[in-house]
């Protein structure tokens, strides 16, 4: 039973440990290769760069060992390797908004006869962000870092690739008190809407929001983790 339990780990580490030493052997191979086309000069600083790399390598190596180790000697750090891989990767999923969010925050219904510009809608949000809100939909559509909020041609207000209408359905969770009085600061923009003719702005707390995932951004071409 603990060996089942420790297989995902282990295959994951044991992974990792040989990758280690695949790309070790492949960048000296390469290395080596290049060695006749340098100069002197240069053949000084490349020997230097591959030993910190090799020492960093072999860091790396020795605390995967490390921890192969103890998960071989003690079932249960298996299992906390797992939950801590687990729990990062979740964390990781949220704060890209990639995964839905729960939690309490309030709810702002903007609804209006005379429309408002998208430029109030992105101030709206902006102040939201800034009074400590963790996540934000509109109209059932998670904002991340990646959407923009625009209008078009014909005057539609369009957050992402999706053209919205009203009600203004604003969903933000966080920590309802502070959110309520960040929002309705005087001579903020709700403040400033309130006083326009045909709007209307409700703005509600609530214990349990749930907000969806937002859509993945598309696949990097040019940009790249730094080693």
């Amino acid at each position: 039973m603990h060996w089942q339990k420790l297989k995902l780990p282990l295959a994951f580490t044991t992974f990792s440990l040989g990758l280690l030493v695949s790309v070790q052997l492949n960048t000296q191979e390469a290395a080596l290769r290049d060695y006749t086309a340098q100069s002197q000069e240069n053949l000084a600083s490349v020997i230097k760069t591959l030993n910190e790399k090799r020492e960093a390598l072999l860091q790396e190596k020795w605390e995967l060992e490390n921890r192969l180790r103890l998960i071989k000697s003690d079932p249960s750090q298996g299992q906390r390797l797992l939950s801590a891989l687990r729990e990062e990767n979740s964390r990781l999923r949220a704060a890209g908004a990639l995964a839905p969010l729960r939690g309490p925050g309030i709810t702002i219904t903007v609804s209006s006869q005379t429309p408002i510009g998208y430029d109030d809608l992105i101030r709206i949000i902006n102040e939201l962000w800034n009074v400590g809100a963790e996540g934000i939909a509109i109209n059932g559509i998670r904002l991340t870092q990646y959407t923009a909020i625009t209008q078009s041609a014909s005057g539609n207000t369009i957050v992402g690739s999706h053209a919205i209408t009203y009600p203004y359905v604003i969903q933000a969770i966080g920590d309802s008190a502070s959110l309520t009085a960040g929002i309705n600061i005087l001579g903020g923009t709700l403040d400033q809407l309130i006083n326009v003719n045909g709007v209307k702005i409700e703005v509600k707390t609530s214990q349990d929001l749930l907000l969806p995932a937002g859509q993945a951004p598309t696949a990097f071409k040019y940009a790249r983790v730094p080693d």
